[in-house]
């Protein structure tokens, strides 16, 4: 989208049918900048249409961008093609191991591995003795990542750096896990427009702790396929790793919906929303 606007700028750039699809963090940062933020209204201008993940997405567009409020949809985010939800499997007995916490993510602030492994660090040491926490992705800032390995290096459990993992290696470390954190946090224009992600973890059967922000709600339903936990309140946070981590029942509860609510997420029903009739999107932007 970013490539489109010098093009505009010069007046090199007339489609007829334009859509475009905002996800959350570049809303903020195209509106920052003056510039940027002109040349938006004017590609918005041109669009016929333009697509949304969340309502929280649509909210923040319409409040940086309100010209785009008479052409919007809200087209839900789906899983990505080979991760199809199947019948939540039944994960092995937590008799005599250690529960495996499991993060997906790049490895950035915004994302909140170190805001999960605080709260893990929280934990009283008869739970810390039955926790272990795995990260699957890289970082983007090194300083971060250096951050992580420093408090990493003061666990009492095992904290286990698994870097970047194809996705049939992926498939495996999400059945080999029990609980499901992506503890995402507002980060200056970075935010969570949604969170795919949790929607992979939900179709392997996982709880999920995450924080209040964002779209994340539109992604996890509290109480149903995980635990929403407000942003900023660490002993709320470990407080809900402690419900799971005790609570067998409820981890099983909480996997068990997971695969059902991302079979209901597809990109088949995104596109009807998005190219089929007004009507049809108008009632989901009402829901």
């Amino acid at each position: 989208m970013l490539a489109m606007l010098p093009l505009l700028a010069f007046r090199t750039f007339r489609p007829r049918n334009l859509t475009l699809t905002f996800h959350g963090s570049e809303i903020l940062r195209l509106h920052a900048n003056p510039l940027k933020r002109m040349l938006m209204r004017r590609l918005i201008a041109h669009a016929g249409r333009v697509s949304v993940l969340t309502g929280y997405t649509e909210k923040i567009l319409h409040q940086c961008f309100p010209e785009a409020a008479s052409k919007t949809y809200r087209t839900p985010g789906a899983l990505r093609a080979g991760f199809a939800p199947g019948a939540a499997g039944v994960r092995a007995s937590a008799e005599g191991r250690r529960l495996v916490v499991l993060t997906v993510g790049r490895l950035h602030p915004r994302k909140g591995q170190l805001v999960t492994l605080e709260a893990l660090l929280a934990l009283p040491a008869e739970l810390r003795a039955r926790v272990e926490y795995r990260m699957v992705g890289t970082a983007s800032r090194p300083g971060y990542e250096r951050h992580l390995r420093v408090a990493a290096a003061k666990a009492d459990f095992p904290v286990v750096f698994l870097g970047d993992v194809a996705d049939s290696t992926l498939e495996s470390v999400y059945a080999a896990a029990d609980i499901f954190a992506l503890t995402s946090i507002d980060h200056g224009h970075s935010v969570e427009g949604f969170g795919l992600v949790y929607l992979e973890a939900s179709a392997h059967g996982l709880p999920v702790i995450a924080n209040r922000v964002g779209g994340v709600p539109e992604a996890v339903e509290d109480g149903v396929t995980g635990l929403l936990v407000p942003p900023h309140r660490p002993v709320e946070l470990t407080a809900a790793f402690t419900r799971l981590l005790t609570d067998e029942a409820l981890r099983a509860r909480l996997g068990a919906a997971g695969p059902e609510w991302a079979r209901r997420h597809t990109w088949e029903h995104s596109a009807r929303l998005l190219f089929g009739t007004t009507e049809e999107a108008a009632l989901t932007s009402d829901e």
